[in-house]
C-alpha cells in the first residue's frame, strides 16, 4: 500500500521546482552562514564556549524561519498540482482510500523536508571545515541540529498540509504559514509555531537565555504531528474535493 501511494505522489511532482527548491533552502541558509561568518568570525567565536555552540546558536536565527517557511511552500505546492490542475478527482479514482491519499501527501511533504534537513546538517558540515574549526566534526550533533526542530516542527507541518489540501485558494494557508514563521518564535512556547527554537539541541542557560529543551518539544511534536494526520486525514474522508 505505501509504495503505490509513494509511487502516485512522486509521479505527480516530475517537472516541477520541487527538487530544485529542496536543493535551494539548504544551500541559501548554508549562503548566509557563511556571510555571517565571514563579516564576525572573531566575534562569533568570542562570545560562544565553543565552535558548536556558536554554529547552532547562530543558526537558530534563520533555521526555524526557513524549516516553516519550507513547510509552507512545499505544502501549497503539493496540493496546489492537484487543485491547479483539478487533479482530485483522477487522484480519487486511484484504487486508494481518501485517508491513504491524504497519508501520502503528508508522507511525501515529511520527506522533502527531512531530506532538506539532511542536506543541511551536510552544510553545517561543509561550514565546519570552511571556518578552520579545531576539533573533529561532531556529526551526530551536527543532524540533531536540523532533525530535531524538523521533528518539534511536525504538528505545524500538519496544520499547513490541511489548510492547503482543504483550500483551493493558497492565499490563507501561505498567510498562516508567513506568519507563523516570522513571530513563531516570539508566541507562548506551548504553541507549535515555537517548538522548532525550543527543541535546539544546544545548552543555553550558561549565556543567561532560557533553556532549550529538545527532550520535551521532540516528543511532543511527534506525537501531536501524528495526532494531526490522523484528523486530518478523518476529515479530509467527509469533505467535498472537486
Amino acid at each position: 500500500m505505501i509504495r503505490r501511494i509513494w509511487s502516485a505522489e512522486w509521479l505527480k511532482v516530475k517537472r516541477t521546482w520541487i527538487a530544485a527548491l529542496t536543493l535551494l533552502g539548504p544551500a541559501g541558509i548554508i549562503a548566509c552562514l557563511m556571510v555571517d561568518y565571514a563579516i564576525r568570525s572573531d566575534y562569533i567565536l568570542k562570545i560562544y564556549p565553543d565552535e558548536w555552540t556558536g554554529l547552532i546558536l547562530e543558526a537558530s536565527m534563520i533555521l526555524p524561519t526557513a524549516i516553516m517557511m519550507g513547510v509552507t511552500l512545499f505544502a501549497s505546492l503539493l496540493a496546489g498540482l492537484e487543485h491547479q490542475t483539478n487533479a482530485w478527482k483522477y487522484s480519487l479514482a486511484l484504487p486508494l482510500s481518501r485517508f491513504q491519499l491524504y497519508l501520502g501527501k503528508g508522507l511525501q511533504l515529511v520527506f522533502l523536508l527531512f531530506l532538506c534537513s539532511v542536506l543541511t546538517s551536510l552544510g553545517f558540515a561543509f561550514l565546519w571545515v570552511w571556518n578552520g574549526f579545531e576539533a573533529d566534526i561532531p556529526w551526530l550533533e551536527l543532524f540533531q541540529g536540523t532533525l530535531y526542530p524538523l521533528l518539534a516542527a511536525l504538528p505545524v507541518i500538519m496544520i499547513q498540509l490541511w489548510l492547503s489540501v482543504t483550500l483551493r485558494n493558497q492565499a490563507l494557508p501561505i498567510t498562516v504559514g508567513v506568519l507563523g514563521a516570522t513571530i513563531g518564535a516570539a508566541l507562548a512556547e506551548w504553541l507549535p509555531w515555537a517548538y522548532p527554537t525550543n527543541a535546539l539541541p544546544v545548552d543555553t542557560e550558561n549565556l543567561g537565555r532560557t533553556a532549550q529543551e529538545p527532550e520535551k518539544w521532540v516528543p511532543v511534536g511527534i506525537v501531536l504531528g501524528i495526532l494531526l494526520l490522523i484528523l486530518g486525514g478523518w476529515n479530509f474522508t467527509r469533505r467535498e474535493v472537486k
